[in-house]
C-alpha cells in the first residue's frame, strides 16, 4: 500500500518538475518535488525521509548488481 508523504498533502509547500508542458530534459536532481517557502518543517522533515527512502532502496538495488532509475 502507497501512503503519500505528508509534503504532497499540501500542493502549495512544493513544485513538481512535471509540471511544465514540453520536453523534459532534466538531471536527476531536477527530477525531484522542490519544496516551497510555504512548506512548514513537518513537511520539510517529510520530504527528506521521503527521499532518504528512495536513496536506501536505489542503494540496497545496487548493492545486489540491479540497476534501477528512479
Amino acid at each position: 500500500m502507497y501512503t503519500m508523504p505528508y509534503f504532497m498533502t499540501n500542493p502549495d509547500w512544493y513544485t513538481s518538475p512535471y509540471e511544465d508542458e514540453g520536453e523534459l530534459n532534466i538531471t536527476d536532481e531536477e527530477k525531484r518535488y522542490q519544496l516551497t517557502d510555504k512548506a512548514p518543517q513537518e513537511a520539510i522533515d517529510s520530504y527528506n525521509a521521503y527521499y532518504n527512502t528512495i536513496e536506501d532502496q536505489k542503494n540496497k538495488y545496487e548493492a545486489a548488481g540491479l540497476e534501477i532509475d528512479f
